[in-house]
């Protein structure tokens, strides 16, 4: 029992934290789960990416104006978020969970440094240009690869690609990035089904809902928060900094 009520809270605590953040979450997720109750880090990614894949689904249902208004750019770096997880997912099902250790926590360190240098003014432009697609693209593409290597749905790439390179407000940046999410996340989980079915399935069915029902109560209780969009930038690198530290340091 305690089990299950620490999986709900892990849960409520990620999706509260990636709703608001428009990251799902995976990487509050993925700690929690590894390092605090004792799955092994594959498992965790698993249970990161059926996180990550819930939250997405709650949160374009919420946004689906935004999202339905943006769809031919969602469709364009969508097909690169699937390619890069599918790809990712596969050889993360072969790593050791050292490696994945140390990737997990570089990767966040290192765009949190992004963020705390970033000193340029906001710029806000509900239109996207089209210069930087090709960037955008690859950009996705690497991101829908960590979302499916370490479950961490992408998002720390895909949220600072579109509110820079794409020049969406960053409060618009989070909103629009829970489609490929849903994307990148979707993949995932169908490779790592067909690579560890066996260990798959030995997971408590109670596990995972009590796991999806923590998702959907921290999806509804960051819907009565609000920030600016410098102060998401501030506790969006401050969290990737820190989780980053103790992963590597563990």
């Amino acid at each position: 029992m305690i089990e299950w009520i620490a999986i709900f809270g892990a849960g409520a605590l990620s999706s509260f934290v990636g709703s608001l953040l428009g990251l799902g979450g995976g990487f509050i997720l993925v700690p929690i789960l590894s390092l605090q109750l004792g799955f092994d880090m594959k498992t965790s990614i698993f249970l990161s990416l059926l996180n990550i894949f819930w939250l997405s689904i709650i949160k374009m249902f919420q946004f689906s104006d935004l999202i339905q208004s943006h769809r031919s750019l969602v469709r364009r770096l969508g097909i690169f978020s699937a390619l890069g997880a599918g790809i990712s997912a596969w050889i993360g099902s072969r790593a050791s969970d050292e490696s994945l250790n140390l990737i997990f926590g570089s990767i966040l360190i290192l765009v949190s440094i992004y963020f705390i240098l970033d000193r340029r003014p906001h710029i806000q432009s509900p239109i996207p240009e089209a210069h930087p697609l090709w960037f955008g693209r690859m950009m996705f593409l690497f991101s829908g690869g960590l979302g499916g290597l370490l479950g961490i749905g992408g998002g720390i790439l895909n949220v600072p690609t579109l509110h820079r390179a794409f020049r969406f407000d960053m409060n618009l940046a989070t909103k629009l990035n829970f489609p490929f999410l849903f994307i990148s996340g979707g993949i995932a989980l169908l490779v790592l089904f067909q690579e560890r079915r066996e260990e798959i399935i030995m997971i408590s069915p109670i596990i995972i809902l009590a796991l999806l029902l923590g998702t959907s109560m921290g999806s509804m209780m960051s819907s009565k928060v609000k920030f600016s969009s410098q102060s998401l930038k501030v506790i969006f690198s401050s969290l990737l900094f820190v989780l980053g530290a103790i992963k590597i340091y563990k």
